[in-house]
C-alpha cells in the first residue's frame, strides 16, 4: 500500500474496543483493494452465550480451531 507521497506504508495499527469492527475492516480493505497480504487473526467460539473458544482464519481463507475449553492443547 503507498500514501499519496509515494511512500510505502509498512505497517498500520488500529485500535479499538472489541467488537468495534477492527477485524473485518482489515478484511474488507484487502479484498476491496486487491492487497497480496498474508497473516491471520482470531474469532471467539460462543455456546450459549459463553465463550469456550478461538477459531484460527488465515487471510488466504484457511480456519482451523485454535483453543476449546476443556480441550489439551498441543
Amino acid at each position: 500500500m503507498s500514501a499519496q507521497t509515494g511512500t510505502t506504508i509498512k505497517n498500520i495499527f488500529i485500535t479499538g474496543k472489541p467488537g468495534t469492527g477492527k477485524t473485518t475492516l482489515i478484511i474488507d480493505l484487502i479484498k476491496e483493494l486487491g492487497l497480496d497480504a498474508g497473516g491471520f487473526y482470531t474469532r471467539e467460539v460462543r455456546e450459549a452465550g459463553k465463550r469456550v473458544g478461538f477459531d484460527i482464519h488465515t487471510l488466504d481463507d484457511k480456519t482451523g480451531a485454535l483453543a476449546r475449553k476443556g480441550e489439551k492443547s498441543l
